[in-house]
């Protein structure tokens, strides 16, 4: 599990990139949700099944996260998996 804040400039769509490595055991379960900066709204991605095989032979599972407006936005996300990760958003 993981907090931390995103700043935007404007609303954007940020690709949120995780790329597994040493995988012991990859869980069933990754949630990732962003609160906007007036704690009005949320966007969130939720996992469903097993996230090497999601990941695929890359084994970096992307998925897109809509940032409605500017600001500071806080990031959660938690995960079941047993490995070590490299968080990437563009």
């Amino acid at each position: 599990a993981q907090t931390f804040v995103l700043r935007t400039p404007s609303p954007k769509t940020v690709t949120f990139s995780f790329a597994f490595q040493n995988r012991i055991s990859p869980g069933t379960q990754l949630s990732l949700t962003s609160t906007e900066p007036d704690c009005a709204g949320q966007s969130s991605y939720t996992s469903n099944g097993d996230l090497f095989e999601l990941a695929g032979a890359s084994g970096i599972l992307s998925f897109p996260i809509q940032l409605m407006s500017a600001g500071d936005h806080l990031v959660q996300f938690s995960s079941d998996a047993y490995c070590s990760y490299e968080l990437r958003y563009q």
